[in-house]
C-alpha cells in the first residue's frame, strides 16, 4: 500500500473511532448527587433534599409543600430524565413545618417566609407570633436561599385542591397579566415572573400569569421575593391527581428554557 494511501486510511479510522467515543460521551447520562441536610430549627431538625447534577439544565426544581405528592412525583421524573436538580422540604407528608422554641410550638407556612410581613403573619396565623420565633424563622429561610442557585431559574412545582386555588385568582384581584384558555382545568396554570416565558407560554395557549408584585400584598411567598429581587421564577401549578396536565406543562416549560 503506498504511503499516501496509507495515510488516508489511518484517518478515515481515527475519524470512525473518534466518532464512536463521542456519540458515546453524549449520550451518558449525568450522575445525580444526593443529600440530606438537617437544619436545627428550635429543638426540632428540618430535613432537606437536594438532589444535583454536574451537568445538565440551568433550572432547579423546587418543592416547599412536602404534602402536594403529585408535584413531586412529575418533577421527580423529569429531573432523572433531564439531569436537572431538586430541591424538596422532606417534612413528613405535612404542608406547615413545626418546631418548638423554648418549651412553646410553633408552626408556619415555608412558602409565606420569604419576606418579613410573611413570616410573622404566618406565625400569627398558625399558631402564635413572637420575636425568638420570627428569629428562627428568618435563619431558616437565609439557609433555604443560599441552597437556591442563583444562575438557575426556579420551578416551583405545587399543587391545589379543585375550586380553592386558580388562575380565576388573578383575573379578579387584577394582580398580573393573564392569559386563560378555557378549555383548560382553570386550576392547572402557570405563575411567573418573567414576561418573556409568559408571551411563550401563552402562545402555547396554557393559563398562566405575569404576576404584578406591587399589586400584590407581600404575603411572604417566593414567587413575590424573586419578582423583587430580579430572579427567574415559575411555578407550575396543578390540581392534586393532575399528573398527566402538570407533566404537559413541565415538559412544554423545559422545551422553552432550553
Amino acid at each position: 500500500m503506498k504511503p499516501n494511501v496509507l495515510y488516508l486510511v489511518i484517518l478515515v479510522f481515527l475519524g470512525v473511532i473518534l466518532s464512536t467515543c463521542s456519540s458515546k460521551i453524549t449520550t451518558i447520562k449525568p450522575a445525580p448527587s444526593s443529600r440530606e441536610h438537617h437544619y436545627t430549627l428550635g429543638s426540632s431538625s428540618v430535613v432537606i433534599k437536594k438532589i444535583t447534577y454536574t451537568v445538565g439544565m440551568p433550572v432547579l426544581f423546587l418543592q416547599l409543600h412536602h404534602n402536594e405528592n403529585t408535584a413531586a412525583e412529575v418533577a421527580g421524573i423529569f429531573s432523572a430524565k433531564h439531569g436537572i436538580d431538586f430541591m424538596q422540604i422532606a417534612n413528613n407528608g405535612n404542608r406547615l413545618i413545626s418546631f418548638e422554641q423554648n418549651k412553646i410550638s410553633y408552626r408556619f407556612d415555608p412558602n409565606r417566609i420569604f419576606s418579613e410581613a410573611g413570616i410573622k403573619n404566618s406565625l400569627a396565623l398558625q399558631s402564635s407570633y413572637a420575636k425568638d420565633a420570627y428569629e428562627a424563622v428568618y435563619r431558616f429561610r437565609e439557609f433555604l436561599l443560599d441552597m437556591l442557585d442563583a444562575k438557575k431559574t426556579i420551578v416551583a412545582v405545587h399543587n391545589n385542591t379543585n375550586g380553592e386555588f386558580s388562575i380565576h385568582q388573578y383575573q379578579q384581584n387584577n394582580s398580573g397579566l393573564v392569559h386563560v384558555n378555557a378549555t383548560r382545568d382553570m386550576d392547572d396554570f402557570f405563575i411567573t415572573t418573567d414576561s418573556r416565558l409568559f408571551y411563550l407560554l401563552k402562545e402555547k395557549n396554557f393559563n398562566v400569569v405575569l404576576e404584578y408584585p406591587e399589586r400584590l400584598k407581600d404575603d411572604g411567598s417566593l414567587s413575590i421575593f424573586c419578582a423583587k429581587n430580579d430572579r427567574r421564577y415559575v411555578n407550575v401549578e396543578a390540581e392534586h391527581g393532575h399528573r398527566r396536565e402538570q407533566a404537559e406543562m413541565i415538559e412544554t416549560l423545559l422545551q422553552l428554557l432550553k
